[in-house]
């Protein structure tokens, strides 16, 4: 070969090592976007608007990376119709570091919403807005109060709230949130013979629903009955119906759920 074809083959050698040197950063460089891609697509975003989400109780709290099917505060047993309350509250890992503010309100419990401090104590809201927990990267798993029996809790409707603002403290950290809403009923009568004595002509001995007559309503709530109550000529007898007993009939629907 002649010294100028060496040359031109060298050349061209090298300008192969250079390509190939490029190939591989940024192989490297997209990998590791990919790897973080991949590694953020499991936490959940830190919240960029008022986003407002409700939810029947349910027993075990329902983690997600997607804020419209989180489901972070859990009622244990009692969301099946159990005798006992265990408040669980339960997250995956956010992308940035938030603040979580936990409330409860009650018409037992007074007129305002209390505020769950971070040294477990409960304080009305008017008294100071404290945060639960204050710069979490997520991943909680903890129960509030532990269990408590059913029979030792004042009967009535029972609203919590999960608020999630992004971690810092300024003036508008509440402009973006997340609100999660859930709620449970107490009542201390059983609601089995009521709901035989009102509902099970139509909708079945377990709540099961009858054909062409009314729908399966286990799991309902005591806003959906009274929501029912209130909309479908057929049930408005069923006004005379007491708070405390839709709670229980409520609470009977609540143990009939698959």
């Amino acid at each position: 070969m002649s010294g100028k074809g060496k040359t031109t083959t060298r050349a061209l050698l090298f300008t192969i090592n250079q390509v190939a040197m490029v190939v591989t950063l940024l192989l490297l460089v997209c990998g590791q976007d990919i790897i973080l891609a991949m590694s953020e697509r499991d936490n959940m975003p830190v919240p960029m608007n008022q986003s407002v989400f409700y939810y029947p109780g349910v027993n075990l709290p329902v983690v997600s990376t997607v804020p419209a099917t989180l489901k972070p505060i859990g009622i244990s047993t009692l969301a099946n119709g159990g005798n006992t309350v265990n408040v669980r509250i339960a997250t995956g890992a956010f992308l940035g570091a938030v603040d979580m503010y936990f409330g409860v309100s009650a018409p037992a419990l007074g007129s305002e919403v209390l505020l769950l401090r971070a040294d477990g104590t409960l304080q009305g809201a008017s008294k100071g807005v404290f945060p639960w927990r204050t710069n979490t990267l997520g991943n909680i798993n903890a129960s509030l109060f532990g269990d408590i029996a059913v029979s030792n809790l004042p009967e009535g409707s029972y609203t919590l709230y999960l608020l999630i603002v992004p971690s810092g403290g300024t003036a508008y950290a509440f402009d973006n949130h997340y609100l999660y809403v859930t709620d449970f009923a107490i009542s201390h009568i059983d609601g089995a013979p009521l709901y035989a004595q009102n509902c099970a002509a139509c909708h079945g001995t377990n709540a099961e629903g009858k054909t062409g007559t009314a729908s399966n309503i286990q799991g309902k709530t005591p806003q959906d009955i009274k929501t029912a109550i209130i909309g479908v000529s057929s049930m408005a007898y069923l006004k005379t119906l007491t708070e405390n007993q839709i709670n229980a009939i409520a609470i009977f629907l609540a143990s009939k759920k698959p």
